[in-house]
């Protein structure tokens, strides 16, 4: 049952695609991509949390944090694209972002509870990747972003997305080598496919350019369908 909710979200996934290319509709419902793809991966999410994990494991409590984050992306989307409302676009990211770095920060803490702890090395490492990373967003808003009043709420939204990533690092790094170790990566690599997605978003909503609202879509897109293949491999693999 898990594996075919993967291949329909995959299939939602090709199939909007195909679509969007073959017929020229309005740019804005690109958004039906990612908002369906964001609330299939909160029902499979909670669904595997609830009832094959278990709500009282370390990785139930994961999975059920990531898909509390996607129900919040999903109405974030679904609002902005029928009823064009901003602030509860931003307030939903933000929720669901703030959900995610809560359950990362709980991992990383019972981590360390059970002796896995970050060398000096680690920590050079995580330093080195934050200095890349901001350095990478600077010039990703600079070329994309027309500064206007909205720039509180991006600022915001984009540093949620920054922090998510250098919080999920130690996660990366504890346990580098192994199966964990990869999902904490791919986890990383969602992460930041996230804050690229939401950055190109804002540019859009700053100057409307439609190639940054299709580029984010897709991205955003990507995300839901990694966290579908997250929750289902992750536990299928088990």
């Amino acid at each position: 049952m898990l594996i075919i909710s993967f291949l329909i979200a995959l299939l939602v996934y090709i199939a909007f695609s195909i679509y969007f290319l073959l017929n020229p509709v309005d740019p804005i419902y690109h958004l039906l991509l990612p908002s369906s793809l964001f609330l299939i991966a909160h029902l499979v999410g909670a669904s595997v949390s609830t009832f094959r994990v278990g709500l009282l494991s370390l990785r139930g409590k994961l999975f059920f944090g990531m898909a509390s984050g996607y129900v919040f992306f999903a109405i974030g989307v679904f609002v902005y694209l029928f009823f064009r409302s901003e602030l509860i676009f931003y307030i939903s990211f933000y929720i669901a972002t703030l959900f995610m770095i809560a359950y990362v920060l709980y991992e990383a803490f019972e981590y360390t509870k059970r002796g896995l702890t970050l060398d000096l090395s680690d920590i050079m490492q995580i330093i080195t990747i934050s200095a890349f990373l901001t350095v990478l967003i600077i010039i990703i808003v600079l070329y994309t972003y027309s500064f206007d009043k909205r720039i509180y709420f991006n600022a915001i939204l984009i540093l949620l997305g920054f922090l998510l990533i250098i919080f999920i690092l130690p996660a990366v790094l504890m346990h580098w080598g192994g199966i964990m170790g990869f999902e904490w990566l791919a986890i990383a690599i969602g992460s930041f496919i996230l804050l690229v997605s939401n950055i190109l978003f804002t540019a859009y909503l700053s100057n409307s350019n439609v190639i940054f609202l299709k580029i984010a879509s897709y991205g955003w897109g990507i995300v839901g369908l990694g966290g579908i293949a997250a929750f289902v491999f992750g536990e299928v693999g088990r």
